[in-house]
């Protein structure tokens, strides 16, 4: 079920409502807590969706974010820390790569990205630019996102 949490936790609520038991499965826009606020505990049970950030993800980059986040923020990330995180990762790697300011040189320095260490594991981008990271997969139970498996291509 593609869409961000908003309305996904709107449909799941009033599917379980009708009495439809069946496993739903999404993307990363399901990922926030308001999902659970919005759908309710219960009716999130047997749902899926897939993320590029865990807190409970043990990768050793990710554990590093985490820390390094809690010690600044004197909170826990989310998936949208991490983004962001990574961002800046990712442009400065390029920048240095680049040895230049020019725009143009940076973007080609960033698409030739292979094997960067991000939060999450390694990012690598396609001859398409198309960004190449692990997916992982989250399993609502009780209200409770947790981490079932990473998959890495």
């Amino acid at each position: 079920m593609p869409g961000y949490y908003e309305e996904v936790g709107k449909i799941v609520k009033q599917a379980r409502e009708i009495g439809l038991e069946v496993p739903m499965m999404g993307g990363d826009g399901w990922d926030s807590p308001k999902l659970i606020e919005i759908a309710g505990a219960k009716a999130l049970n047997k749902t899926y969706y897939s993320s590029a950030y865990s807190a409970d993800d043990t990768d050793p980059s990710t554990q590093k974010f985490i820390k390094a986040f809690k010690e600044k923020y004197k909170k826990d990330p989310d998936f949208f820390s991490m983004m962001g995180y990574n961002t800046v990762v990712i442009l400065a790697d390029a920048y240095k790569r680049a040895n230049s300011e020019d725009g143009t040189k940076i973007a080609e320095a960033m698409a030739k990205t292979k094997d960067l260490p991000v939060a999450g594991g390694k990012l690598s981008y396609d001859d398409k630019h198309n960004p190449i990271v692990p997916a992982l997969i989250i399993e609502v139970k009780d209200g409770k996102p947790t981490f079932v498996d990473k998959i890495s291509f």
